[in-house]
């Protein structure tokens, strides 16, 4: 128990770290096989500009507030039944269910507005895990046919980009490896980050923009 305790003590105390300083650099190990990095790709093909000025974002406006009242969330019996569903609830109160041509719906993200979300599921038809775009009651698979494992998904704060990672199968190592991936969300085209054996999950941009965070493992999937 005290080592279960020491540990969830020292993820706290990294995430912390991760959410009051602005370096690139390797954060503290959470354990033996994931590190958590926070990059600002500047000066490589990794790089993501840092926009100045976000009109219409909630996270560039130091006294804007989130709306209130929406609530996002995904429920299912046990993961290996497929049966995950997303529901939306409005401030007046009343939900709805996120479907379409998909199933196992799971990780919803906000975006600048509530009536625009992205989340993961698995394409019914192409049956593989895709990133979908919910815009105000239209859904769009934004990684179609893309042969891929896409997850994760996240917004940028202005409102643009979706942060997900990418997997695919690998034989010689019989597995999936994932990497980072960058989605526009005008043209749909995606742009790799990161490229190499492991696995890098969960991504999430800093409030300004300027970074992405996110776990990466190194001793086999996390």
């Amino acid at each position: 128990m005290k080592k279960h305790i020491s540990n969830a003590f020292k993820c706290f105390l990294t995430f912390m770290t991760i959410v009051t300083m602005s370096c690139v650099m390797t954060f503290t190990t959470v354990a033996s096989d994931d590190d958590i990095f926070c990059d600002d790709f500047t000066g490589s093909r990794l790089y993501t500009q840092q926009h100045e000025s976000y009109p219409d974002s909630m996270a560039a406006v130091s006294d804007a507030e989130l709306p209130k009242g929406w609530l996002l969330w995904h429920s299912y019996s046990e993961y290996a039944a497929l049966d995950s569903k997303l529901y939306l609830q409005t401030p007046d109160g009343s939900i709805k269910e996120i479907s379409d041509d998909f199933i196992h719906a799971m990780n919803g993200s906000f975006s600048i507005t509530p009536e625009q979300i992205t989340f993961m599921a698995i394409d019914s038809s192409a049956d593989e895990w895709d990133i979908f775009l919910y815009d105000n009651g239209n859904i769009t698979n934004l990684t179609k046919n893309s042969r891929f494992r896409n997850e994760d998904p996240k917004w940028s704060p202005d409102g643009k980009q979706i942060v997900f990672k990418r997997g695919y199968w690998d034989n010689s190592v019989g597995d999936f490896v994932y990497d980072l991936a960058m989605l526009n969300i005008d043209t749909y085209e995606v742009t790799m980050l990161t490229n190499d054996r492991a696995e890098e999950a969960m991504p999430v941009f800093s409030e300004d923009g300027k970074y992405i965070y996110y776990t990466r493992y190194t001793e086999g999937i996390g």
